[in-house]
């Protein structure tokens, strides 16, 4: 996991060095991108919270259901 991250920071570092905008402007747009990959990942997980949520609700009917079958 180390080596992937590593390689990557070294990716955006040439990719820094060599790209064809000024620094401050291409450090806004690989801003800009980690702030949409942050943003999705915050989506993704609110929607495993909430089918979680859910899941847990079913459960919790399911087992009241076959409580009160059983007394």
């Amino acid at each position: 996991m180390k080596r992937v991250l590593l390689l990557l920071l070294a990716g955006v570092a040439v990719g820094l060095l060599i790209a064809p905008d000024k620094g401050s402007e291409t450090w806004n747009k690989v801003v800009d991108g980690l702030d949409d990959v942050k943003d999705k990942a915050m989506d993704e997980m609110n929607n495993l919270v909430a089918k979680g949520k859910e899941l847990v609700s079913k459960g919790m009917e399911t087992a009241q259901k076959s409580s009160k079958f059983w007394n």
